[in-house]
């Protein structure tokens, strides 16, 4: 049976999936405080998972250490990661022609402002609000 969406345990099964990375109790509690879970609710939560299959875990000593199962996460191919990569190279020389307009606007603005203001009115307060949009 699937657990509540605003149960503790549909909270804590979603926040170990999104972390996708070994956490333990305190760790979730202390990511959790904004759903005012208490620790026991969350160790209850986390050993319930568990032992529905939901998350696995490791005991070292005393201390539980909870993972996403990651046969529920979706890997993809040779090509699709090809894909993903001719995409991304594709995003980064969009981003850096962005910079480059961005930076021809500002010294544009840079050059009408001296020109048409003099260079009594570039003060350094004009200067330092361009800078802030670097």
């Amino acid at each position: 049976m699937a657990p509540k969406s605003d149960s503790a345990e549909a909270i804590v099964l979603n926040f170990v999936n999104e972390q996708n990375k070994p956490v333990n109790t305190q760790n979730v509690a202390d990511a959790l405080q904004k759903f005012n879970l208490k620790k026991a609710a969350i160790q209850k939560a986390l050993d319930n998972l568990a032992d529905g299959g939901r998350i696995s875990f490791k005991e070292y000593g005393k201390q539980k250490i909870y993972l996403a199962r990651q046969d529920q996460f979706q890997i993809p191919n040779n090509e699709e990661l090809n894909q993903m990569k001719e995409q991304n190279a594709d995003m980064q020389k969009q981003l850096e022609d962005q910079k480059k307009v961005i930076s021809e606007v500002e010294a544009g603005v840079v050059y009408v402002l001296y020109y048409s203001h003099g260079p009594y009115l570039l003060g350094s307060n004009i200067l330092c609000s361009l800078d802030m949009f670097r």
